[in-house]
């Protein structure tokens, strides 16, 4: 599946993810600069992911551990430094959530840094998760 606008795309295509371009990108976050490239293979083989793309460069990723049934769960959520604060967040969790593979799931995540901008979609705080 794909969403247009002008030549930014989101697409739901894996093959369109480059590995070393996720690991970019996932370098400017807090929960997973670390994580070496075998690492983000398998996490983009064994989730849901979409990716945005800026004239074919990878600007922006979303992965989700879901049964696309239940529950689907966040993972991954970041749109590189250099197009934050122009909507193509917004944009990205609108496609996340009109996906019909996750529409009627019920979804969750953990952030240490976006509380606002999950709230606007209509995420609230739970203290019900447990953690190992």
């Amino acid at each position: 599946m794909e969403w247009i606008r002008g030549s930014f795309v989101v697409s739901d295509d894996k093959r369109r993810l480059a590995v070393p371009a996720v690991q970019t990108l996932l370098q400017q976050s807090y929960w997973a600069k670390d994580h070496s490239l075998e690492k983000i293979q398998k996490m983009i083989e064994n989730s849901f992911c979409l990716g945005m793309f800026a004239n074919g460069q990878l600007i922006g990723f979303t992965r989700v551990v879901t049964d696309k049934v239940t529950f689907a769960w966040i993972m991954d959520f970041i749109v590189d430094e250099k197009y934050r604060r122009q909507e193509f967040g917004s944009w990205l969790m609108g496609c996340l959530l009109e996906h019909p593979d996750l529409a009627e799931t019920s979804k969750g995540l953990g952030t240490q840094d976006a509380e606002e901008f999950f709230i606007k979609f209509g995420f609230t705080r739970s203290t019900n998760v447990w953690v190992m």
